[in-house]
């Protein structure tokens, strides 16, 4: 019975330590679950933000998928079917080899990064072209299904198939020698001259040949029929000849 008094008064004493310390556990909590969540995106392919817009280009033209790459760059529907996949690859190539800019900076937030632009254009980098860079940008523009999304910009699309083409030439250039590259005439290298003068031989042989390769099922026709054959492409007429360089330049520049 001498004990009871003294288990009173100890519980007495460290209740109201208890209660503060329950009480401050259960404002710790509530703080936690009601402080600023990350927004959820409510774009399937994740292009709310400008850094989920890049990096989801980048990891699905890396599967080789140009098609579902093409959502991700300004143009319409009806371009996108017909030229989004082909410009998708190349901007791929062109932001594997000659873009510059930090990817870590990129913004995580919808509205962007003040020192990136403004809430409806982002500037991400730049792309590396001889004496001017090209700007990378971004655009936010409505999306029916998905709201608000940042796409590569029109702008920066148009100037695409020349970068890719500029690239490639360069490629090209870094393994010849510096005599053919230095040296031009024109405004063109020594090295475009030398393959233009063996592409024109080439071009007319290979007109030649898809022309005389076209009259065979014709001779074949005539001598079923017993035709007299009044058109012999043994020898080629000028407008023949004509027609074999036309076809050529098609084929190699198609």
């Amino acid at each position: 019975m001498k004990k009871l008094p003294i288990l009173l008064l100890l519980v007495s004493i460290s209740a109201p330590s208890l209660i503060a310390q329950s009480v401050t556990s259960l404002l710790q909590g509530a703080s936690q679950s009601t402080g600023p969540a990350a927004p959820a995106s409510t774009d399937p392919l994740g292009r709310d933000t400008p850094s989920g817009t890049v990096l989801g280009f980048l990891q699905v033209a890396q599967a080789g998928n140009y098609r579902a790459a093409a959502d991700y760059l300004q143009m319409s529907a009806v371009r996108r079917q017909s030229q989004g996949p082909d410009l998708a690859s190349k901007l791929k190539v062109l932001m594997d080899r000659a873009f510059t800019g930090n990817m870590r900076r990129l913004s995580t937030r919808p509205e962007g990064s003040p020192d990136s632009g403004d809430l409806y254009t982002q500037t991400i980098g730049s792309f590396a072209s001889g004496e001017a860079d090209i700007p990378v940008t971004l655009v936010r523009v409505p999306d029916p299904s998905a709201g608000k999304v940042w796409l590569f910009s029109s702008d920066t699309l148009s100037r695409v198939p020349e970068l890719y083409d500029n690239l490639q030439a360069h490629q090209i250039e870094t393994k010849l020698p510096q005599g053919l590259v230095s040296k031009g005439f024109l405004g063109m290298p020594a090295w475009q001259w030398l393959a233009l003068l063996i592409a024109v031989p080439v071009a007319a042989a290979l007109g030649c040949a898809v022309v005389r390769i076209l009259a065979v099922p014709r001779r074949l026709w005539l001598e079923y029929t017993h035709t007299p054959n009044l058109q012999s492409y043994s020898r080629l007429s000028p407008t023949h000849a004509r027609y074999c360089v036309a076809i050529a330049h098609s084929s190699l520049t198609a």
